[in-house]
Formats: structure tokens, C-alpha cells, sequence
């Protein structure tokens, strides 16, 4: 799968996208990023899948598209 990283979490993680042979649930997926960048844990964002904000038990596999995205606003 593709992880994509946007806004501070890319300046953070230090990568646009990263790529992981995963398949399971978002939850479980976010402990392995948290893992992997730590300072992660202390930013908020939200989870998107294929483009689509996702829930927490939410099932992805191994051709999905995973963003990590910050709080954004504007008008």
C-alpha cells in the first residue's frame, strides 16, 4: 500500500509517501506508523483511504492509498 504524508506530517516523517505490504485495519496501521515516527503521536490528522476519510476499524489492503492528513481550514 501507499502511505501518503502531507503538510507538517511530511516534514516530520521526512517523506511524501512511503510504501508497506499491509493488510488489515486502520487502527492497527496507525500503531505501526506511530511506531515507526513517534513524534507523530503528538500531531492531530485524520485518516483518509482512497481519498475518503476513514474510520478507525476500517479494513485496507495491500493496494490501497492511505493519506495522512493535517487539520486544514480556509474559504
Amino acid at each position: 500500500m501507499k502511505i501518503r504524508f502531507y503538510g507538517k506530517l511530511r516534514d516530520i516523517t521526512g517523506a511524501a509517501q512511503i510504501e508497506k505490504d499491509f493488510a488489515g485495519d486502520c487502527a492497527t496501521l496507525l500503531q505501526w506508523i506511530i511506531c515507526e515516527y513517534p513524534p507523530l503521536k503528538k500531531q492531530v490528522f485524520a485518516l483518509a483511504v482512497n481519498d475518503r476519510i476513514a474510520k478507525h476499524s476500517e479494513k485496507i489492503g495491500k493496494d490501497d492509498t492511505v493519506a495522512l492528513v493535517p487539520p486544514y481550514s480556509g474559504g
